[in-house]
């Protein structure tokens, strides 16, 4: 059997959240259901201490081996490629937004065949096959492929046909692992002073990744100040494993421009999202042309007036809701692994 090895990074870091980890490890369970790897052929290197916490600790509740390493050892330095090129395996698959020349060169030397997913380091034009379904193809390599057909979905999500729901009566929130912006407040801000919903019964559920005290207590004096002046329910969790069970319960979803996004427009979910990052702006551009989903800012500025008539637009209107989940369901069929694992035995990496 084909051993395999996945480098990722999870946790409460600027530009990491919890997403790398998540389609790893959905990489590795079709892998393992199709045959093509034992668990036991399967090992993941992260960091673990710190911020980096939570993204053990999803791994830590998989059948797989998890290597840690020190929370000081630099990303693409030479001290990182050394303790890869020390473990046996015959495909390794880096999950980070950007992997050096002089990293992948030197894990070369060994000759290991190497896969990375959403690179738009120099290092992609050097690995065996770059896979960059969100952040798209920034060098014209004929192994880098791009495009929404590669997007990496929980296979555990089926494609359903939603109904058209008349009112909005559940709405979900997540701004992913790492709220680097604060976009729950901000969320919750606009809620106080929208005089729409002051008519509407509505239930709120905050996905939050790890939050302080201090965040949880602004939480729960906003839920009471809502729940008091306004008809609206709102109760928050941490992220844990019925996070995608959950979701499909939603009639709306307010959401940052992770690997999330993708998984409501698969669903069908309507969505507005507000960018965390820069890079997901342009993410969230493209999707928005394609009128799958509606973006809650004014490009990186956020403006409460301006997402509140967004909102509100999603919130009064059930054929733009329904305009926009039509339009979503289109672009993701949730193929994504499949067509990946294909294209990594067509160019013989196992």
């Amino acid at each position: 059997m084909v051993k395999f090895i996945f480098r990722c990074d999870g946790g409460n870091v600027s530009e990491i959240g919890t997403g790398h980890v998540s389609r790893c490890i959905y990489v590795a369970d079709y892998l393992v259901l199709k045959k093509k790897a034992k668990i036991s052929d399967i090992k993941f290197i992260c960091k673990s201490e710190g911020p980096y916490k939570d993204g053990y600790n999803i791994l830590k509740e998989t059948k797989y081996k998890t290597i840690r390493i020190n929370n000081e050892i630099r990303n693409n330095s030479k001290k990182e490629a050394e303790i890869i090129n020390k473990l046996t395996y015959d495909v390794l698959i880096i999950d980070r937004l950007k992997n050096t020349k002089s990293f992948i060169s030197y894990i070369n030397k060994i000759n290991k065949k190497i896969v990375s997913f959403d690179d738009v380091g120099l290092g992609s034009t050097k690995v065996n096959l770059a896979i960059n379904g969100i952040l798209g193809k920034k060098y014209n390599r004929s192994h880098i492929l791009d495009g929404y057909q590669y997007i990496i979905i929980n296979p555990v999500l089926k494609k359903e046909i939603r109904k058209s729901q008349k009112n909005v009566k559940n709405i979900f929130v997540s701004f992913g692992g790492y709220d680097k912006r604060n976009l729950n407040l901000f969320f919750l801000d606009s809620l106080e002073k929208n005089l729409t919903l002051l008519n509407k019964k509505i239930n709120i559920t905050l996905f939050i990744g790890n939050p302080s005290n201090r965040i949880e207590n602004k939480i729960d004096n906003y839920r009471n100040k809502l729940n008091k002046n306004f008809n609206i329910n709102i109760r928050y969790f941490k992220f844990n494993k019925k996070f995608y069970s959950l979701i499909k319960k939603s009639d709306l979803f307010i959401s940052a421009g992770g690997i999330t996004v993708f998984h409501l427009i698969f669903l069908g979910i309507p969505l507005i999202a507000l960018p965390q990052y820069k890079h997901q702006l342009k993410t969230l551009k493209k999707l928005e042309k394609k009128n799958s989903l509606i973006i809650g800012s004014k490009s990186m500025k956020l403006d409460e007036m301006y997402f509140r008539r967004k909102f509100n637009d999603l919130i009064n209107f059930s054929s733009y809701r329904d305009k926009i989940k039509s339009n979503a369901e289109q672009i993701i069929d949730g193929k994504g692994i499949e067509r990946i694992v294909n294209e990594m035995q067509l160019r013989n990496l196992f």
